[in-house]
């Protein structure tokens, strides 16, 4: 309930993110409002070197968890390589994440054969994905063409 959740996070000040991700079940709604305050705490390392969002992919979060959780991931630089993700899409259980991960993963992978960027750019605004769709962009500049955007439009 949302008042269990409000106690969870009150009592938070003094826990870890981690400490949420070891009660089970886990309460997801606790963890995304932790991170929505205190954004930061996606970037700490537990004592085997797992991130949140390690533990979201493993242990079954919300697709909306886990893109809070990449998106603040991936402000990391170390984090933004095929070898970072690969260690979540294996970790994985749901497909619909599974594939998330997989076109980020083919974004930082030069060595596959990558799908088209128009196809990764559709997947990611089917899913409400920005942050991807800016990861698409910043990578294949050209797939804007591709958007059909009305570039004529003029500032008032």
């Amino acid at each position: 309930t949302t008042r269990n959740i409000y106690k969870l996070f009150q009592s938070s000040r003094t826990r870890t993110i981690f400490k949420l991700l070891q009660n089970r079940p886990i309460q997801w709604d606790a963890v995304t409002l932790l991170l929505e305050k205190h954004p930061e705490a996606a970037k700490r390392k537990d004592s085997m070197g797992r991130t949140p969002l390690h533990l979201a992919c493993r242990y079954g979060a919300s697709l909306a968890t886990i893109l809070l959780l990449l998106d603040l991931w991936l402000e990391a630089k170390e984090n933004r390589s095929s070898h970072s993700l690969r260690s979540l899409i294996i970790v994985n259980k749901s497909s619909d994440i599974k594939n998330l991960l997989l076109h980020v993963y083919s974004l930082l992978n030069e060595n596959q054969r990558n799908p088209f960027p128009h196809e990764i750019m559709s997947f990611f605004v089917s899913i409400d994905c920005w942050d991807g769709a800016m990861l698409v962009i910043n990578r294949y500049p050209t797939v804007t063409k591709t958007l059909k955007l009305n570039t004529k439009a003029m500032a008032d």
